[in-house]
């Protein structure tokens, strides 16, 4: 479905805004019951509501994510140059055939035109990218763009190339680097040397 994988990172993005307000012990209470709730659905045979969970603790595993990764660029540009290379490895091995794995580590939704699919891993980034720039005191904007603009250049890279099935890691790394750069651009500058 066109625009799934735009506004399921923006979803992700989102929700992970309030999370940035409560206590560490308050997110990590969260997200063992988020785990815990996907088990027992799993268990309980309904694929609809352990979606719902997996895209819960991906937002929520995110957020733990964005608030341990250092404040500044530098790591957040080493963790994403990291899980670049693994998921361009992982795509480059088959990921994309259906197998039990993929069924965990992918949050779908069934639609009359067909599945779609986003990994869970996308969706972690896009809620741990929005919580460190949050973090680092970036505007809302700012802090929800680096995932769904990533998103928006992989569609443009699709469609442009026709490759069917992308690591999309690499595609929110440079939605990140371009709201960097932007950021950076739009810092207030001190105004030195005036009196």
């Amino acid at each position: 479905m066109p625009g799934f994988l735009f506004v399921t990172t923006l979803l992700s993005a989102t929700l992970a805004l309030p999370l940035g307000r409560l206590s560490g012990l308050h997110v990590g209470l969260l997200a063992l019951a988020s785990i815990a709730g996907a088990a027992l659905v799993h268990f309980a045979g309904s694929p609809e509501l352990y979606n719902g969970f997996v895209f819960a603790g991906a937002v929520i595993t995110g957020a733990i994510i964005g608030r341990a990764v250092t404040a500044g660029p530098v790591p957040m540009a080493l963790l994403l140059a990291l899980l670049s290379a693994l998921d361009i490895w992982w795509i480059g091995f088959g990921a994309s055939a259906p197998t039990p794995l993929n069924s965990y580590a992918n949050f779908s939704v069934e639609f009359a035109s067909g599945v779609s699919s986003i990994g869970s891993l996308d969706l972690v980034l896009a809620s741990a990218i929005t919580t460190h720039w949050r973090r680092r005191k970036a505007t809302i904007p700012i802090s929800l763009a680096p995932a769904p603009l990533g998103m928006i250049v992989s569609n443009v890279f699709v469609s442009i190339t026709g490759t069917p099935n992308l690591a999309l890691i690499p595609f929110i790394g440079a939605g990140w680097l371009i709201s960097q750069l932007y950021h950076r651009a739009n810092q207030v500058k001190p105004d030195i040397g005036q009196s």
